[in-house]
């Protein structure tokens, strides 16, 4: 009876061992894409990671967005306005959409200024645009860990942002991406 147990026990742990020798797959995130604000009664609330995916020795790009988009009179009722909400969540395979990495390609290719001094650094200012801030690794960089952050209402940064969004707009799916048989982790929070 002892080695019947021990015989289905070995069984077990032999068919569930390959499962368990296999490492999850993930994603590291390398960009973040956000976009938040808005004015005249339209706001978006809009985060994009994108993120490389180590596969046999190659890179493969992933982006994972969230966005929420709010319009005070996006639609009607009793001829009235009334306020829409539209949330999405969605990926794009970069392997399936080369466009990701030439949207990449743009965004290094950013001219940037050095910090104002102190007597141009201008004050805040209020816009009914939203602030679009990208963050990512810097070229070249110092020291290990830096990031570099460029926000703006208006400028090359919104600029390269409104290009990317009208490249990658036929991209976006809302399948999950997978790796080795298994769907990739998000990077954004449920909302």
């Amino acid at each position: 009876m002892c080695m019947i147990r021990t015989a289905k026990f070995v069984i077990l742990l032999a068919a569930a061992t390959p499962g368990l020798a296999q490492p999850q797959p993930f994603a590291i995130e390398r960009y973040r894409v956000t976009q938040q604000g808005g004015g005249l009664g339209v706001d978006v609330d809009e985060t994009m990671v994108v993120s490389v995916v180590i596969e046999g020795g190659r890179e493969r790009w992933i982006a994972e967005r969230r966005r929420r988009d709010r319009d005070r009179c996006g639609g009607r009722t009793d001829r009235r306005c009334a306020q829409t909400d539209r949330t999405v969540h969605d990926w794009i395979d970069g392997d399936a959409c080369p466009k990701l990495t030439a949207a990449l390609v743009d965004l290094a290719r950013l001219r940037l200024s050095g910090f104002a001094p102190p007597g141009r650094s201008g004050v805040d200012t209020v816009s009914d645009t939203p602030l679009v801030t990208v963050s990512g690794t810097p070229d070249r960089m110092s020291g290990v860990g830096a990031r570099l952050s460029l926000a703006a209402f208006s400028g090359p940064v919104v600029e390269w942002w409104t290009r990317s969004e009208r490249l990658l707009a036929p991209c976006w799916t809302t399948r999950q991406p997978m790796s080795k048989g298994r769907p990739l982790g998000p990077h954004l929070p449920p909302e």
